[in-house]
């Protein structure tokens, strides 16, 4: 009884590890990180090359919630019949969304390709890590992510132009 325990066990950690499941940006691998202004969205995919079933949280790791936001998040058909998402908020380890692809007994299966996807955004400058993480854990930032992404928001160039312009006019005035 206690091998057979072990074993469901182990399978059941192992359900992700076959998985290979990656952020991805406009239909390409997303890489590890990008740069945005602060008016963009940009619209963030969960991408499987395989059929495996798998659960997962998507977080935004930055802890004080002050750089960017995830939101909208989509579950489309490719990810079958029991696939969804949910919010996920924990204290001390960033908030995000579950999500969640499986297969059901109708004719909606699994198809690799494009999952689900998720909204950010960002009225302030600054730098996050958006984490992927296996359900079954473990959940350490920056050590047990199964994919991460970079994002760094910067003014565009003409922002920072009419900054720079305006601290010379006031430095001229004094």
């Amino acid at each position: 009884m206690k091998k057979l325990l072990v074993l469901m066990l182990v399978i059941g950690m192992a359900s992700l590890a076959n998985a290979a499941v990656y952020f991805y940006i406009n239909g390409e691998d997303a890489g590890d990180s990008i740069t945005i202004n602060p008016s963009d969205v940009i619209t963030i995919q969960i991408y499987s090359d395989n059929t495996d079933n798998w659960a997962m949280y998507v977080i935004n790791e930055d802890l004080a919630g002050i750089i960017g936001a995830l939101s909208n998040p989509t579950t489309n058909s490719n990810a079958g019949g029991l696939g969804g998402n949910a919010v996920y908020d924990e204290v001390g380890w960033g908030y995000g969304y579950q999500f969640n692809t499986a297969q059901s007994t109708s004719p909606t299966n699994v198809v690799a390709g494009v999952q689900h996807t998720v909204d950010f955004s960002s009225a302030v400058n600054g730098t996050t890590v958006i984490g992927m993480f296996d359900f079954n854990g473990p959940y350490t930032i920056g050590e047990s992510e199964l994919d991460t992404l970079t994002i760094t928001v910067i003014p565009e160039p003409a922002t920072i132009a009419l900054l720079c312009l305006g601290g010379l006019l006031l430095r001229k005035k004094r």
